[in-house]
């Protein structure tokens, strides 16, 4: 009996989940775990593809969400590692790049909509949705990042009103070419 050890109790998820949460919660920044040990702590192959790949996904969210602890996979090494702050720019500037890619990918498909066949409702939400993934394109530009950061507040974010006032140059130039009714170049969203 003296070999049983007491899992807490997270509302909703699987032993294995919780015995991983109770794990990832203690370690600290650079602390590793490989997959042969987080098998030993629940019972489940973690690596990507293997049964407990989710139980360890949802591990690592429940983690980052409630003990702002972030855990990544090191790419070919088998093994997580709790990620520091300057690692952490890093993963937000990958994550930048992959929605910037997949809203290019969206503004692509609105852009083969025929209008004709919708009806007006259809027509203004596809034209709402374009709208919301142009914004998104804009503002996920590696240039404007760089305007961002160069706003001298680095302690603070800037707040919605200081950000679009960083484009409000630019506005005249994209009115003029709305209303000559040209097309969005593929050079515009890349």
């Amino acid at each position: 009996m003296d070999n049983v050890k007491t899992i807490a109790y997270y509302d909703g998820f699987a032993l294995a989940t919780r015995a991983l949460i109770d794990a990832l919660k203690e370690g600290g920044v650079g602390a590793v775990y490989t997959d042969e040990e987080l098998k030993k702590i629940c019972g489940k192959d973690t690596a990507p593809g293997g049964e407990g790949y989710g139980n360890l996904q949802s591990a690592i969210n429940y983690v980052m969400q409630n003990y702002d602890l972030v855990w990544e996979r090191e790419r070919g090494q088998k093994r997580i590692r709790m990620i520091s702050s300057r690692e952490k720019i890093n993963t937000m500037t990958r994550g930048l790049c992959g929605i910037r890619r997949r809203t290019r990918k969206n503004i692509r498909v609105a852009s083969t909509i025929d209008r004709g066949a919708l009806t007006p409702e259809e027509s203004r939400k596809a034209e709402a949705t374009a709208a919301a993934l142009g914004v998104i394109n804009m503002f996920t530009k590696p240039k404007t990042v760089k305007k961002i950061e160069e706003t001298g507040n680095s302690h603070l974010l800037p707040t919605q009103s200081q950000i679009v006032a960083l484009f409000r140059k630019d506005k005249n130039k994209n009115i003029q070419a709305q209303q000559s009714g040209a097309k969005h170049s593929e050079a515009e969203f890349s």
